[in-house]
């Protein structure tokens, strides 16, 4: 087994700058390895980005590799565990 490629979430995952997002996810999931994404910077977040990001491991495990998101900001994991999808993200977050 490969080691993962980490890549570390820009400060701003809003509807805004999702194309920008989306370019370097493809990047990403085009690869044949693991992936840990890095959550620390993170700053702002929305639905769009958050989707993103489902659909980004979705697509990553559906080609038999995992995904993980490491360190979330502590705005960040907020919002995924106040919306119930720190699971979903493969986050782990301090409580």
């Amino acid at each position: 087994m490969s080691e993962a490629s980490e890549y570390t979430l820009p400060s701003d995952l809003r509807i805004m700058r999702a194309s920008e997002l989306y370019g370097f996810l493809a990047d990403f999931a085009a690869q044949e390895s693991d992936i840990v994404l890095l959550g620390n910077e993170v700053e702002r977040v929305d639905a769009t980005g958050i989707q993103l990001l489902i659909s980004f491991k979705q697509a990553v495990e559906a080609k038999g590799h995992q995904v993980s998101l490491n360190n979330p900001s502590s705005s960040f994991g907020e919002v995924i565990s106040g919306l119930g999808l720190a699971e979903v993200l493969g986050a782990t977050v301090s409580s």
